[in-house]
């Protein structure tokens, strides 16, 4: 419930303010505000874990990390959220879904070239059934009346490249510097806000975009216009309580996705990521009027089936020679269910990580699923 709830309402609203609200500007200002949802988050997540391990579990302080690391991972975060914001302009919100979902490609790309890992025969031809499939949609964007430019999909194969980098540079500074994720996390927002922020002051966005989102009323199209806003448009507190939303959904969903992959595994979480994709793409050509062909249909179905490929096959356990286990299992058996599980995954994903993840970190367990976790956390479609 959790995963469709604030991940297909994070859909809604990126689409509703990018699209509708912004009129496909104020890139900056927009990943300005995701950060500050983000960042608020992820400091009460860090906060709540170190409050709940107690003295005898921080004491060995903050692991140390180089700062021209730390800031240069930021910066790359930052970049890559306002490239995707910014493919907006040229791109309809169900061209951009498909796209930022092949960030698989561009992980498994990046992660033969930084880590010099291998993959199976199979992972190949999910990837080609996925890159067919977005291949087919675009095509049917391209000759139809729909927004299309060619531009918009070399800024999000950018983004992509940022995001498999992210996603290999990432689990590599957690395993050599023993972060936890909540710490990870609240750094790496607080420091993607900082730069966000600074970018959208310098391209004049800042002051523009608060006066126009919290202070007018109307869409970013009307208030330019000469033309008076009608009475019937988005006032400034309901504009004000989008970006909120905006800012606070995506994380938790998240977050709702990795209770799935910790308590389920990773099959039931896949499963249910592309459920949620393909329920975003519905409400989006149902919602906000997007053009949809047979082309379209086709795409958007070989895409899917690409995706499920990938996750059947990611899900599969590999035996663990250590303890007779398979890698990722005690992650899921080593606690009993309690009654607050299921219900919502944002608790179940925060409590979880107060307790048994620390725990499981403390003794090298944590980094089998490192992988599964930062690309959930830092997932920007």
């Amino acid at each position: 419930v959790g995963v469709f709830v604030f991940n297909v309402l994070y859909g809604y609203l990126q689409e509703l303010l990018q699209v509708h609200i912004a009129g496909r500007k104020f890139a900056l200002f927009l990943a300005m505000s995701q950060f500050a949802g983000y960042a608020f988050w992820a400091f009460i997540l860090a906060r709540l874990n170190r409050y709940s391990l107690g003295p005898t579990h921080t004491k060995g302080g903050t692991p140390k990390v180089p700062t021209a690391k730390f800031i240069g991972l930021s910066l790359l975060r930052a970049f890559d959220l306002a490239v995707t914001n910014s493919a907006m302009q040229f791109l309809n919100y169900p061209a951009k879904t498909l796209i930022k979902s092949c960030r698989v490609v561009f992980t498994m790309f990046m992660g033969v070239l930084i880590r010099n890992k291998r993959y199976k025969t199979r992972d190949y031809i999910a990837v080609f059934t996925l890159v067919l499939g977005l291949i087919v949609f675009l095509h049917a964007d391209s000759t139809s009346d729909a927004v299309f430019h060619p531009l918009g999909v070399i800024l999000l194969t950018i983004s992509l490249i940022c995001d498999g980098t992210l996603n290999n540079w990432s689990e590599q500074m957690m395993e050599e510097y023993n972060l936890s994720q909540d710490q990870f996390h609240a750094r790496l927002y607080t420091v993607s806000l900082i730069a966000t922020v600074v970018a959208a002051a310098l391209q004049n966005e800042l002051f523009e975009g608060i006066d126009y989102f919290l202070f007018q009323h109307g869409t970013v199209t009307e208030i330019e216009s000469s033309e008076p806003v009608p009475s019937s448009s988005w006032t400034a507190s309901q504009k004000t309580m989008i970006l909120a939303l905006f800012g606070t959904t995506g994380i938790l969903g998240a977050s709702c996705l990795g209770a799935i992959t910790k308590r389920f595994g990773a099959l039931c979480m896949a499963l249910t990521s592309t459920g949620r994709k393909a329920t975003t793409l519905f409400l989006s050509f149902a919602l906000f009027n997007n053009q949809c062909s047979s082309e379209h249909v086709v795409g958007v179905s070989l895409f899917m089936s690409g995706l499920l490929m990938k996750s059947f096959h990611k899900s599969q356990p590999s035996p663990d020679t250590t303890n007779g286990q398979y890698a990722g299992q005690e992650t899921i058996q080593s606690s009993s269910p309690r009654w607050w599980e299921g219900r919502w995954g944002m608790f179940d994903s925060m409590l979880r990580r107060m307790g048994l993840r620390r725990l499981n970190e403390s003794k090298g367990l944590i980094r089998k699923r490192s992988s599964i976790d930062m690309e959930l956390a830092l997932q920007t479609d």
